[in-house]
């Protein structure tokens, strides 16, 4: 148990409701996810998210393992992400600069690349969709927050939440999804450039102007003076 004061969240799946009510600490730092449902079989639970948290592989992917803990009835306590962006809400209308969706690619090519090299010995575990996959700013790293995925994928579903080839599919979506917003940037930043080119041309034809203009009216003086 946790010794801190939670209050109940307004923190939702964009997917589904979940198995948990969700509860934040008052420090905003520690989520506390109540089980609505009991565990059946609690020593399988912890057994299998633990051995998933804690792979070398799999735990670089976890915010913070070595603060998770299990309750008996399947509740437990993670680290919470204060600072992050979730894949699933990237779409090309984002407002994410040119820094961030850069290293956005980065991680996502890691990730994938991490993940493929997993299983070649071992069937990949955990719910990897994308609203379970949190960048963090604080970090730049990409955070699977599915704690409880890694209990349920594959050992209750065995699906495309936990398949590679759809896993792989979902990153170069992504991924596709971040070089368009880049190649908006790149065109913006572009118009902007050609914008201020033609604004300092026409300040150089209004010079201009005004200098001929400027000339003439001495020349007129002097004329009248000679």
């Amino acid at each position: 148990m946790i010794n801190k004061e939670f209050i109940e969240s307004n923190i939702k799946s964009p997917i589904n409701n979940g198995m948990f009510k969700i509860f934040i600490s008052r420090d905003n730092k520690t989520l506390f996810k109540k089980i609505i449902t009991p565990i059946k079989d609690i020593i399988c639970y912890k057994k299998l998210i633990y051995e998933s948290i804690n792979n070398d592989i799999i735990g670089k992917f976890i915010h913070k393992s070595e603060n998770i803990y299990i309750e008996n009835d399947g509740s437990y306590y993670c680290e919470y992400i204060t600072n992050g962006i979730r894949l699933y809400d990237i779409n090309v209308n984002s407002n994410i600069n040119k820094v961030i969706l850069n290293n956005l690619i980065k991680c996502i090519k890691d990730m994938k690349r991490e993940l493929n090299n997993y299983i070649k010995t071992k069937k990949l575990c955990g719910d990897w969709a994308l609203h379970n996959l949190i960048y963090c700013l604080d970090t730049n790293k990409i955070y699977n927050v599915d704690i409880e995925g890694f209990y349920t994928y594959p050992h209750i579903h065995n699906n495309v939440n936990c398949n590679i080839k759809q896993c792989n599919e979902r990153f170069n979506k992504s991924i596709d999804i971040i070089d368009k917003l880049n190649s908006k940037i790149n065109v913006k930043k572009t118009f902007n450039s050609l914008k201020e080119t033609h604004e300092i041309k026409r300040n150089i034809e209004d010079f201009n102007e005004r200098f001929d203009k400027l000339i003439n009216i001495i020349n007129n003086i002097n004329t009248k003076y000679i």
